[in-house]
């Protein structure tokens, strides 16, 4: 059950979670062995917090600034379950973590705590615990760098656009590049690299895979600055196309901007290599040359006008001269 207040003073209290961030609220969460709430089991049975903001925020900074460092202090004496303990509570930081990022759009890698970690390792025993939980966040980091490397243009304009153009690649491509030196930053960061050289240390194969994954980070930031090169050729003759109300001037700019498409084809591996990106990217120019036929249409059926019939014409007109100038 979640309680909290409207802006306008009003105490609202629902069972249904809610999607936007509060200045503070308060959540009641029976236990499932619990059948039914009496005054004789509520102090036991019903568990309850305040929080602000949004709940998985507010749960990642209490979990992780609160609950670990006081199960730390006055965890269980039996060294066996102390350490089951901290390996599931930072497997659930990092998946709360990943939450978080989720909600955001950013990419994010869950850093294990080090502090914490760093206080365990001074007893040789538990030093399989530390290396344990090191490997499991580098596992964590891997997963989600691959699911950040997977390159879907086409999903991406599809949720966005109506109808996507040749310039909104452009933006999934600066979009992309972004995350991936995101990505890039925080695995050259000095937590990554003190966590590398522990596994390095320890002769642990996945320090092999962390360097794998780096390179991979690195070719796709490269591949993405090279598309983004190549796309910026088409950017001053996509808007001379948008800004002129010429239909002249819009079917003598169709040719160069072909032909700069022609160019991106014969320098790029991806779209060159590639027949379905290459189609993609003329769909997306013909979606603005549509855009712009149609602006040139103001009919209503019930009453078409000479001036109407002569807009219809300019229309074919463009249309015809993109098919031209493609098939020359």
């Amino acid at each position: 059950v979640y309680v909290f207040c409207r802006p306008n003073g009003s105490l609202v209290v629902t069972s249904n979670p809610y999607s936007y961030a509060l200045e503070k609220a308060v959540v009641f969460v029976k236990c499932k062995h619990v059948s039914k709430v009496v005054q004789e089991n509520i102090l036991e049975d019903i568990l309850y917090f305040e929080y602000f903001g949004l709940p998985i925020n507010h749960l990642l900074l209490t979990s992780k600034e609160v609950f670990l460092p006081l199960i730390c202090v006055n965890g269980p004496e039996d060294p066996t379950i102390m350490d089951r303990v901290l390996d599931i509570l930072h497997r659930m930081l990092g998946t709360i973590e990943i939450l978080c990022q989720q909600i955001t759009n950013n990419v994010v890698l869950p850093q294990p705590a080090m502090d914490v970690l760093a206080d365990v390792s001074s007893d040789s025993n538990r030093h399989s615990l530390v290396m344990h939980i090191l490997e499991s966040s580098v596992v964590l980091w891997i997963k989600q760098i691959k699911i950040a490397l997977q390159c879907d243009p086409i999903t991406w304009l599809v949720n966005k656009y109506k109808r996507p153009g040749p310039l909104n690649e452009r933006d999934f491509w600066k979009d992309r590049l972004t995350a991936l030196q995101s990505l890039r930053e925080q695995l050259s960061s000095l937590l990554a690299i003190t966590i590398l050289t522990h596994l390095e240390e320890a002769h642990s194969s996945f320090a092999h895979s962390f360097g794998e994954v780096y390179r991979e980070v690195d070719k796709s930031i490269l591949e993405c600055q090279h598309i983004l090169i190549l796309l910026n050729t088409l950017h001053p003759w996509m808007t001379r196309l948008f800004l002129t109300d010429s239909p002249e001037e819009t079917t003598n700019t169709i040719p160069p901007i072909l032909h700069t498409t022609f160019l991106i084809w014969m320098n790029s591996p991806y779209f060159g290599g590639n027949t379905t990106n290459f189609e993609r990217l003329l769909r997306l120019l013909a979606n603005d040359l549509v855009n712009i036929a149609k602006r040139q249409l103001t009919i209503n059926l019930l009453e078409v006008t000479e001036e109407d019939v002569g807009a219809i014409i300019v229309a074919l007109k463009i249309c015809a001269a993109f098919r031209g100038a493609y098939l020359d």
